[in-house]
């Protein structure tokens, strides 16, 4: 899997735990982990990163909180708020180089605009 797939998938994930409670979404993910066929370092990877934004998820929510001026979290559609809290733990506390997640960004602002035109 490309970074680009594995990200998509760590996406789905965190969007997916929007509809679920903590244990009801550790049993969802195992499903839809089961589901794909993924190599097994692709399913370590995804695991791992999902592991280690649920471990920041208090600090990054808080930042979010702090940042949007006159929304609480419950009202930040849950799509939205899945895209800040991957973009933020990956600007914030991904040790990945800074680089990498520029060319990405970038990548995808470019395919954005030219959607939006």
């Amino acid at each position: 899997m490309t970074r680009r797939e594995i990200r998509e998938q760590v996406f789905i994930l965190l969007f997916q735990r929007e509809f679920y409670g903590r244990e009801p979404f550790d049993e969802q993910k195992e499903t839809y982990m089961e589901t794909k066929e993924w190599t097994e370092k692709d399913q370590a990877y995804i695991e791992e990163h999902m592991a280690k934004i649920m471990d920041k998820l208090p600090e990054i929510d808080e930042l979010i909180s702090e940042h949007s001026n006159g929304w609480k979290l419950d009202r930040i559609g849950k799509e939205e708020l899945a895209i800040l809290r991957l973009a933020i733990y990956e600007a914030k506390f991904d040790e990945e180089s800074l680089s990498m997640r520029l060319s990405s960004w970038q990548k995808r602002t470019a395919k954005t605009a030219v959607l939006l035109l």
